[in-house]
């Protein structure tokens, strides 16, 4: 199996585990389920636009804490999956500044235990540690 197709996979069973109703698509367009997140600010975490600027993590994080209150959980849910995906996929760009890259890898942790503080269900839990197994077998190459 190609790399490619084994993180589509990757991705089908976490949206199969995922507690609300999110599908393959949705799962790899973390655009257009990002509530809260500027299309600027996650194209800058995406592609390390600025790399020597680790506010703009900090503002991705201060979001979710922000939308705790008076939000929904269903959201909330989206959008610390969201912005994990989004982590990923800039982990694993080797076209993005190696920098950005450690860094993000240093914080896709906390979307993941947000979301495991908010779990209810063995298909949370699971989803979930899916991830974290998914996250730990990322090829990292400076």
């Amino acid at each position: 199996m190609r790399n490619g197709d084994q993180e589509t996979e990757n991705l089908c069973q976490i949206s199969r585990a995922l507690p609300c109703k999110v599908n393959q698509g949705q799962l790899l367009d973390y655009k257009s389920r990002s509530p809260g997140i500027s299309t600027l600010l996650q194209e800058k975490v995406r592609y390390g636009l600025e790399p020597d600027n680790p506010r703009l993590l900090q503002e991705v994080f201060g979001l979710v804490e922000e939308t705790t209150d008076g939000y929904a959980k269903k959201s909330i849910k989206i959008l610390n999956w969201s912005i994990f995906e989004l982590l990923l996929e800039s982990i694993k760009d080797k076209s993005v500044p190696s920098n950005w890259r450690m860094m993000c890898l240093d914080n896709a942790y906390r979307p993941l235990r947000n979301l495991y503080k908010m779990a209810e269900t063995n298909r949370d839990h699971t989803a979930i540690n899916l991830s974290w197994y998914n996250l730990s077998r990322i090829d990292f190459q400076i």
